[in-house]
């Protein structure tokens, strides 16, 4: 079978109500999916886990004692707010900052509704930066929110390298919109995606970044201009 399948899902951890501080992680039971072809959207097929455990106390939890119901509408309303069109980053800003907090508060910063509603938060503030002059938030709001984003990315999509590119290429352009190095955005400068080092070529991350015109440094960062002129002629 798939082993990521198989395995915990990282992505879907919950607070643990017991108190113990540590998350709870849903365990789905097998299902044979030789019917899911004909049978409509393949994710209205699939079960979801009848119980829960704790990695910590190794508590089994039902999941009438978990907040599936708020999981469900963050789910629903954090990629909602964040594929807004542009012209309302101000508004889904405060939207997403506040369903950031709620997804903290309710399941926990290891939850994917948590990442995603930090992520799109990000983006959203980098419009911000550029067309508005009041700024509703600090550097270090930002700065401590892009380290959260790539520690969890690590642990929770670590062979995700679209989605580790993205969030890293993000960090990048608002570290040289506040003139730091990467470090203090959570990435090493030399290695930003901890790669293995392999003799005979230089880490993916690096190259495309030098591709698109960037050069990282422990205390700051050279890249393009946002906007480059096209020459149509």
């Amino acid at each position: 079978g798939c082993q990521r399948c198989a395995a915990e899902d990282l992505s879907r951890r919950v607070q643990c109500p017991e108190g113990c501080g540590g998350y709870c992680f849903p365990c789905y039971t097998s299902q044979d999916d030789r019917g899911f072809a004909n049978a409509g959207p393949r994710h209205s097929m699939i079960l979801d886990a009848a119980s829960w455990r704790c990695n910590t106390c190794k508590v089994d939890i039902s999941t009438s004692d978990l907040p599936l119901n708020a999981e469900e509408e963050l789910a629903e309303l954090v990629p909602r707010f964040m594929q807004s069109p542009a012209s309302k980053a101000p508004e889904d800003a405060a939207r997403l900052r506040d369903l950031r907090l709620k997804a903290a508060t309710v399941l926990g910063k290891g939850h994917w509704t948590y990442f995603l509603a930090t992520f799109a938060w990000l983006q959203k503030c980098l419009a911000l930066m550029r067309n508005e002059t009041v700024i509703p938030f600090s550097e270090r709001d930002l700065s401590s929110a892009c380290v959260e984003v790539a520690e969890w990315l690590e642990v929770a999509a670590f062979e995700n390298v679209e989605q580790r590119l993205c969030a890293l290429f993000l960090a990048v352009r608002l570290a040289q919109h506040l003139g730091q190095g990467l470090k203090s955005w959570g990435y090493d400068a030399l290695n930003p995606l901890k790669e293995m080092p392999c003799s005979d070529r230089r880490f993916m991350a690096i190259t495309k970044l030098e591709l698109m015109g960037w050069e990282l440094q422990d205390d700051c960062i050279k890249g393009p201009p946002e906007f480059q002129p096209v020459d149509l002629h």
